[in-house]
C-alpha cells in the first residue's frame, strides 16, 4: 500500500498505522529550487514527535532532489504515526509505501 502527503512547516503526519504494518520505503522529494530542511520522527500511538523518536534530524534535501530511505523497515502498530517537517511549507512530498503484517 502507498500513501503521499504534502509536508507542512508545522509537521504533517505522512502516515497513521492502520493497524500492524512494516513500512518499507519512505520517498521525499523536494519540489523547489532551492534547499529544504527535514526532520521525520517514528510517534507511538498517542505520543507526539519529540527528540526521543527523531529519526531524521536536520537532513538538507538539496534542491529538486529525493531522499529515499529502505535500508530497514519500521514496524508500527495501529495509531502509530510517521510525522515529517520541513522548512518550507509544501515544498516536499512523501511517499511512504507498506505492507500490513
Amino acid at each position: 500500500m502507498i500513501t503521499n502527503a504534502l509536508i507542512a512547516t508545522s509537521g504533517t503526519d505522512a502516515l497513521t498505522s492502520p493497524g500492524n504494518i512494516a513500512v518499507v520505503l519512505v520517498s521525499l522529494c523536494n519540489s523547489l529550487s532551492s534547499t529544504v530542511t527535514v526532520n521525520m520522527y517514528v510517534v507511538p500511538n498517542g505520543g507526539t514527535a519529540s527528540i526521543t523518536n527523531k529519526i531524521l534530524s536536520s537532513r538538507e534535501l538539496q534542491g529538486n532532489d529525493s531522499l529515499f530511505l529502505d535500508t530497514g523497515k519500521f514496524l508500527l502498530s495501529a495509531g502509530d504515526k510517521i510525522n515529517i517537517t520541513a522548512s518550507s511549507n509544501n515544498a516536499v512530498g512523501a511517499t511512504i509505501s507498506y505492507i500490513t503484517i
